[in-house]
């Protein structure tokens, strides 16, 4: 338990009251709501405790639907991942009678088609970053390019990039060092996207996907003790993918 300053949010910002005491848990979920349930337990969650997710809260998980809505529930923050990306493309596609600019999975546009009104709301009101100036930290989906200011990173590596390739330029692929090795800060990035390489901790970067839609684990980070809980999964819901995709 702490006490929270102001928490900002790209392209949105929201004002936290000094007088309240937040509890921080950053974690990826993909639809895993057993888990998560099992986490939040886990760690002690109480009504007002501030939760603040990495984004990819749909898709590839069995419980889409239900994970919405239990962030929503709790008045959860979240970062915008890739694949909720996916499902805000078609459904904003789809809602203007026009084609979503990119190839939507039909997993996807199902969830898309199902989500109650006020859960898509949350889920488009989330932003590409948060930042938590009173711990000097950045929370983003995938990354952060070094040398750019906040206001001037490009929304699709925030929620894709992986790696660094050979000129140093962030790239999506895996099998490259992890752009979390070289960053130098000042501020501490918690971020997800890269279950390949499971839990991660750097210098000044904490990487929380450790696998759990593919048989690993659910991980919650707690602040400002800066203490990680985890929670096996119950089955592996899909196998994990270890081929370089193009990018």
């Amino acid at each position: 338990m702490f006490m929270v300053g102001r928490l900002r949010m790209y392209r949105s910002y929201y004002s936290v009251s000094n007088s309240l005491k937040y509890c921080l848990i950053c974690l990826r979920r993909k639809g895993c709501i057993d888990e998560l349930e099992r986490l939040l337990r886990n760690v002690n969650y109480a009504p007002g405790d501030q939760v603040i997710f990495l984004g990819d809260l749909v898709a590839k998980g069995p419980a889409s639907l239900e994970v919405v809505q239990l962030a929503r529930e709790i008045k959860a923050r979240s970062c915008r991942g890739n694949h909720d990306h996916k499902v805000i493309s078609w459904r904003s596609a789809a809602e203007q009678g026009v084609r979503a600019a990119e190839d939507i999975p039909p997993e996807h546009q199902k969830i898309a088609e199902s989500m109650p009104d006020a859960d898509y709301k949350w889920l488009v009101g989330n932003p590409w970053l948060i930042t938590y100036p009173a711990m000097k930290m950045i929370f983003v989906h995938a990354g952060i390019e070094s040398g750019l200011a906040l206001s001037r990173q490009r929304p699709f590596m925030l929620m894709n990039m992986r790696s660094l390739s050979g000129n140093g330029r962030p790239t999506t692929r895996k099998g490259l060092e992890s752009w979390a090795k070289s960053w130098e800060g000042p501020e501490t990035v918690i971020f997800g996207h890269d279950a390949s390489r499971g839990l991660q901790r750097h210098k000044n970067a904490i990487g929380l996907d450790s696998a759990c839609v593919h048989g690993g684990w659910l991980t919650a980070l707690i602040l400002p003790e800066n203490q990680t809980i985890s929670v096996q999964a119950r089955r592996k819901y899909k196998p994990l993918n270890k081929t370089p995709p193009a990018g």
